[in-house]
């Protein structure tokens, strides 16, 4: 296996890679500090200019710190599980599913109208649960493959993982709200007993109905001191305006609870 060593100032990690149920392999960051490489996390220009289809008349410089401020929230998120007691993986292991939109930033509220607008839409989950495995290659495996993500998810019509440069698009349709197409950059960090999935979206679709002006996901898998693996999923994501939060809400948890028994169902 081909081995690149990369060095920063904060972090050291190697690049490996990760084969799932035989597709290209994905390349994989491995290190000792999770903490450093979440702080170190990044999106790009492209995530900046979708933003620009909400703010069509913000700079370059204000799409881009709009874009930092949503990572920071999201990171902020990550580190909160990264950094958790090692108690937390111990002891009764129980679902834990929460859905809400926002605003989340400090003094979005009452600040500028259209970042509130935005992020009055934009909407936040938090998902946790036990998986029936020790086995955080195969729990991995399954997690990156697109037939499993194409069961496990509502509304998905298509998925097409591009493991030779760490991507992924979709295709998702939705009754009432309409199509959304675009494509995620994923990065991942492993350990012995830990693995990090960031992904944030680099292209959207214009013709599409639906946009997705952002999407920052990260799932996290750790290995806990009863064998089994402590699943955590953390995701912003705002698309057009919805009616009747409570409603979406309600189908979001829902789905994650789809989301974990499908899961359950391909480990065994």
């Amino acid at each position: 296996m081909k081995i690149k060593f990369i060095f920063s100032l904060t972090l050291s990690t190697f690049i490996t890679s990760f084969t799932a149920y035989g597709a290209p392999a994905w390349k994989v960051e491995t290190g000792s500090q999770a903490s450093s490489w979440v702080n170190e996390l990044k999106t790009n220009q492209s995530h900046y200019e979708i933003l620009k289809d909400f703010f069509p008349n913000s700079s370059p410089a204000e799409l881009e710190a709009t874009s930092q401020k949503i990572l920071d929230l999201h990171k902020a998120e990550i580190q909160s599980v990264v950094n958790a007691p090692e108690s937390s993986l111990s002891g009764t292991c129980s679902d834990k599913i929460t859905a809400q939109f926002g605003p989340f930033s400090p003094g979005a509220q009452s600040g500028n109208p259209s970042q509130k607008a935005f992020e009055s839409e934009m909407l936040g989950i938090k998902a946790s649960f036990c998986l029936n495995t020790s086995d955080l290659n195969k729990a991995l495996s399954i997690f990156l493959s697109d037939e499993f993500n194409l069961q496990s998810t509502a509304n998905l019509t298509s998925s097409r993982a591009q493991p030779d440069n760490n991507s992924i698009c979709q295709t998702t349709s939705v009754l009432m709200i309409g199509k959304s197409d675009y494509c995620v950059r994923v990065r991942i960090f492993k350990t012995e007993s830990l693995v990090i999935v960031f992904s944030f979206n680099e292209y959207n679709n214009p013709q599409a109905s639906a946009p997705v002006y952002t999407r920052l996901t990260t799932s996290i898998f750790q290995k806990r001191k009863d064998g089994k693996i402590q699943f955590n999923n953390r995701t912003f994501g705002r698309g057009p305006s919805l009616p009747f939060h409570s409603i979406v809400v309600s189908q979001v948890k829902s789905g994650q609870i789809e989301f974990k028994d499908t899961f359950q169902e391909w480990l065994k």
